[in-house]
């Protein structure tokens, strides 16, 4: 009977494993080998696990821009008078006539402050258009969205205001 099932309690657990694989192996250091082996790769790999998840960016892949794709959008403020064209890109505005003018003078006191609307004629990509402007009313056409934020002057009772005096601030959305 062989010594190496009689192992002193002192031994290290390397040793014990050794001995054990001794006595069913038949080449022990092949064993050990692929147990040291085994053991290194555990290593190496905790390790690259350790750098991965403490440097995410340069671990995993270089840093690529992605560009990210919005819908364009450009904002225009235009001040126009009756029958000036607004150009933007690709589209214009001109303002045919005032419709209604029923804005509270100014030196009068009123329930109401009444409003403007007026009649506009737009052109874009897709061609021409009539389009209603009210003041502080969103109107769209398929490539814009046109606010009337301001008419001046503002009425006054005993003066009615002359058409050539008319002007009207457009706030221009393109989309």
């Amino acid at each position: 009977m062989s010594n190496t099932h009689l192992m002193p309690p002192a031994w290290s657990t390397g040793a014990r494993i050794r001995v054990m694989l001794h006595h069913h192996d038949k080449k022990p250091h092949h064993t050990f080998m692929y147990l040291w082996l085994l053991g290194g790769v555990a290593v190496l790999i905790s390790g690259m696990a350790g750098y991965v998840l403490n440097n995410p960016r340069t671990a995993l892949a270089p840093e690529v821009e992605v560009p990210v794709v919005l819908p364009q959008t450009a904002t225009t403020t235009l001040m126009l008078s009756l029958g000036e064209p607004g150009a933007m890109p690709d589209s214009s505005i001109v303002i045919d006539r005032v419709t209604v003018d029923s804005r509270c003078p100014s030196d009068v006191q009123c329930i109401q402050a009444g409003t403007v609307e007026l009649s506009a004629t737009v052109t874009g990509p897709n061609g021409t258009s009539t389009l209603p402007l009210s003041l502080g009313v969103v109107s769209t056409t398929e490539h814009l969205q046109i606010t009337l934020t301001d008419v001046v002057p503002t009425p006054l009772s005993t003066t009615p205001i002359d058409k050539s005096q008319y002007r009207f601030t457009l706030l221009v959305e393109t989309r």
